[in-house]
């Protein structure tokens, strides 16, 4: 998976209205207050019929800041990862988004707070 980053601007112009695009959000703030806090800001767009981005920024808690200045930023990510994918209920988001969802992708930019869930959607028939 190649995740393009864009600037703040940039995302302006991506769609942002799609089938239970609040619902969504709830799950992931639930989600993201499971594994560490609430997120100070989340957005998502849809940038095909087959992928699904989400936003999070300020997720962050003090020891986790602690553990990046460390030098345990891998760790850590690996460790999230693992958390994270498991907090997301797949059969959740398929009733919210009313289509399949086959994979689930996340990573985090850590120096900027941020974080992008990729979730991978059936294409419709």
């Amino acid at each position: 998976m190649v995740l393009a980053v864009l600037h703040e601007g940039d995302a302006d112009q991506l769609p942002d209205e799609y089938t239970g695009r609040k619902q969504l959000h709830n799950e992931v703030v639930w989600a993201s207050q499971q594994a560490e806090k609430t997120p100070t800001h989340v957005d998502s767009y849809l940038l095909n019929e087959r992928t699904l981005i989400v936003l999070r920024k300020g997720i962050l808690v003090r020891i986790e800041k602690e553990l990046i200045r460390a030098g345990f930023e891998e760790n850590l990510k690996l460790t999230k990862r693992h958390l994270e994918k498991g907090l997301i209920n797949n059969q959740n988001l398929e009733k919210i988004l009313q289509t399949g969802v086959l994979d689930t992708f996340v990573d985090w930019d850590f120096q900027l707070d941020k974080s992008y869930f990729i979730f991978i959607l059936q294409p419709p028939r």
